[in-house]
C-alpha cells in the first residue's frame, strides 16, 4: 500500500505533541492516524433507519440495535458516525481500561446513549448523565428495559465541580457539540457558534455519593465537551474511594491532554495513564 500525503500540517503537530507529552502515549494509535488517508468516502458509517415517529421523538434502528432520539436534533450522518466510534472503533476503551461484567459505569455526556448500550451489552450497569431534557427523555425511552431491571438509571443533569444552574450552549445542528464550557465556545471557529443558551443543572458526583445515591463506581467515561476538568474535580471523593477506570476525553480544549492527566495524578492513586489518538489529536486519556 502506498500512502500519498505530505508529512506536515496536523500530522507533524500530532507527532510533536505525542513526543513532548510526559505521559505514556498509545503509539499504535498515533501511527495509525498519521498513515491514514482521512478520505471520508473510505469510511462507511452504518445507515440509520427511522422506524416511526412518536411525540417529537424518532424510534431508530442501526443494525439490530434500536433507540429513541429527538427529531429536533436528528442528523443521520452524525448518529452513524457516533455509532461507528462507539461500536466499531471502541474509542472509550484502551489498555486495561476495559468494561467488565458487573461494573457500575458512569456515562457522562450520554447524548444518544450508544456508549450506555455498549456497556450494558458487555454485562455492566450504567448511571447515565445527560443535562439536555429532550435527550434525557429519549434515553429513558431507549433504556427502559434496563431501567426496569435495575441495571440503568438516567440522571437529567450534568456533572461538574459544584451544585448549580449553569448556562449551556446547545447546538441544534450538532447536539454532540453542546457544552457548559465557555472556554470551549470561545475556542471554536465562528462558523460553529450557532448555539442556543439554556440554564441547566449540574452537580458533583461526590454529592451523589454523600447522598447515598451511588453504588461502587468501577468505570467513568466522560465526553462532556470541555467540562471534563470540572467533572473530575467534583468526583475526587468517588475516585479516591473506588479508583474507577477512567476514560476521559482530552481534546475539547487545546491543553486538555496535558491538564487532565495532571488532575488524575493529583489524586495520588498511582494510576497508569495512557493517551490515545483518535481524530488527529491526543483525544482520550485512559487510566487504571
Amino acid at each position: 500500500m502506498v500512502y500519498k500525503f505530505a508529512f506536515g500540517g496536523w500530522r507533524l503537530k500530532l507527532l510533536r505533541n505525542a513526543m513532548s507529552v510526559e505521559y505514556k502515549v498509545d503509539w499504535w494509535s498515533v501511527f495509525r492516524e498519521i498513515l491514514s488517508s482521512h478520505s471520508p468516502e473510505k469510511i462507511r458509517f452504518p445507515s440509520v433507519s427511522l422506524v416511526k415517529e412518536e411525540d417529537g421523538f424518532g424510534f431508530f434502528r442501526i443494525g439490530e440495535r434500536e433507540f429513541y432520539f429527538p427529531l429536533s436534533f436528528y442528523s443521520q450522518s452524525l448518529l452513524g458516525f457516533i455509532y461507528w466510534e462507539v461500536f466499531d472503533r471502541k474509542v472509550y476503551e484502551g489498555g486495561n481500561c476495559l468494561i467488565q461484567p458487573g461494573d457500575w459505569v458512569v456515562d457522562a455526556g450520554a447524548c444518544e446513549g450508544f456508549f450506555s448500550l455498549y456497556a450494558l451489552e458487555k454485562g455492566a450497569n450504567v448511571l447515565v448523565f445527560e443535562p439536555i431534557p429532550e435527550l434525557a427523555k429519549a434515553l429513558e425511552m431507549t433504556l427502559k428495559k434496563y431501567i426496569d431491571e435495575g441495571r440503568a438509571k438516567v440522571f437529567p443533569l450534568g456533572l461538574g465541580s459544584r451544585n448549580a444552574s449553569v448556562e449551556m450552549f446547545v447546538s441544534r445542528k450538532s447536539v454532540i457539540s453542546s457544552s457548559f464550557s465557555k472556554d470551549k465556545i470561545d475556542y471554536l471557529k465562528e462558523e460553529w457558534l450557532d448555539f442556543e443558551r439554556k440554564i441547566l443543572r449540574v452537580a458533583p458526583l461526590d454529592e451523589l455519593l454523600r447522598s447515598n445515591l451511588l453504588p461502587p463506581i468501577s468505570f467513568i467515561k466522560a465526553d462532556v465537551e470541555g467540562y471534563e476538568r470540572e467533572l473530575l474535580l467534583g468526583a475526587s471523593e468517588v475516585i479516591r474511594r473506588y479508583k474507577p477506570r477512567l476514560s476521559i476525553c482530552t481534546y475539547h480544549l487545546p491543553d486538555d491532554y496535558i491538564e487532565i492527566p495532571k488532575i488524575v495524578e493529583g489524586f495520588g492513586l498511582n494510576y497508569k495513564i495512557i493517551l490515545k489518538v483518535h481524530g488527529n489529536t491526543l483525544s482520550i486519556m485512559h487510566a487504571w
